[in-house]
């Protein structure tokens, strides 16, 4: 189990992907905070593995928008946890519409899961949304305290 607080006025939902949880929306802006949580057999914790982790998911980014910058990459901690951390800008996709902007994931991990939280919001609102973005990501928490 984990908990987070979302962005006050932002529409809440269940998530409509595959893994995802939680969803929250900014309708005004089209700024995105969604929650993944996948199996994941082994839990990475070395930094090593981490940074795998990353570069894994830069590769996947670039299949999906060619042109993605990779803005800042690295781990950081989320939950008192090591997370593996990206920040890009890319051009986000929705039916027939595309229109830039920038993304940030943290991936995290605990007893067989993984869990992703996803930030996006577009590119001409991204640093004025940013501060909430960090304010909800940062209440990200893991309920489980114990060793894995």
């Amino acid at each position: 189990m984990f908990r987070i607080k979302f962005p006050k006025g932002w529409l809440i939902r269940d998530g409509d992907g595959p893994n995802v949880v939680k969803k929250a929306i900014d309708e005004i802006n089209g700024s995105v905070i969604a929650i993944l949580v996948k199996p994941y057999i082994h839990n990475p914790l070395t930094d090593a593995e981490l940074n795998e982790g990353i570069d894994g998911f830069i590769e996947g980014m670039k299949v999906y928008d060619k042109n993605a910058q990779v803005l800042e990459k690295g781990i950081r901690y989320i939950s008192y946890r090591k997370s593996s951390y990206a920040k890009a800008r890319v051009t986000m996709k929705s039916l027939d519409q595309s229109k830039e902007g920038i993304i940030v994931v943290y991936s995290t991990f605990n007893k067989g899961k993984m869990y992703i939280i996803q930030a996006s919001a577009p590119t001409e609102v991204f640093s004025e949304v940013e501060p909430i973005l960090n304010a909800s990501i940062g209440s990200f928490f893991i309920e489980d305290f114990s060793k894995q």
